[in-house]
């Protein structure tokens, strides 16, 4: 389909996880100000391989400079970075909008964004789907045996919960289980 051949290689499919503490956490930052802490990118090449890279901050201090240097250095210069919704999208406007040193690199990348879920929604449907377009739903059918079901992360706002733990908990233990699990999912 047209669609599909919009996108060159090397395709990075990212994801972001964010926390939006209600109470500022750190300075500079304000009441639910989404704070991205998590990226994972899967970079797969025109020849089938695909390798993982991802940014989990491990400190009790503001990530989103952290996650933003080490995100453009992962994505380079050059491929589509495909998303499932604008959210990452989004993401990126925002770390452009208070990390002005980055802000022209950052949004240099929003012009290498290609959203999957516009693409499915708009030429693929099927019944297992139940009128629902969320990763959740779709990837499952898309790509049986593939689910989220059992993780001890296993959505957006479980991430969310899991990373402030690891910040608050006194057990390392339990840290680095929460960790683990935010690296799998």
């Amino acid at each position: 389909s047209q669609a599909l051949s919009e996108v060159s290689y090397p395709i990075h499919h990212i994801d972001f996880e964010t926390l939006m503490p209600a109470l500022p956490r750190y300075p500079g930052t304000g009441p639910f100000e989404a704070l991205p802490f998590q990226w994972s990118n899967h970079t797969e090449r025109a020849d089938g391989e695909v390798r993982h890279s991802a940014f989990l901050c491990d400190t009790d201090t503001d990530p989103r400079h952290r996650f933003a240097e080490t995100l453009l250095e992962s994505l380079g210069e050059v491929g589509s970075i495909c998303v499932y919704t604008r959210y990452e999208s989004q993401m990126i406007t925002l770390l452009a909008r208070v990390l002005p040193r980055l802000s022209a690199r950052l949004l240099k990348l929003k012009t290498r964004v290609w959203d999957l879920h516009r693409i499915i929604k708009t030429h693929y449907y099927h019944p297992d789907f139940r009128g629902s377009f969320a990763l959740k739903r779709t990837l499952p059918v898309l790509v049986p045996g593939r689910t989220y079901a059992g993780m001890v992360v296993s959505d957006g706002m479980a991430a969310a919960h899991a990373y402030a733990e690891t910040l608050d908990t006194p057990c390392p233990k339990r840290r680095a289980e929460l960790r683990n699990g935010l690296l799998s999912y």
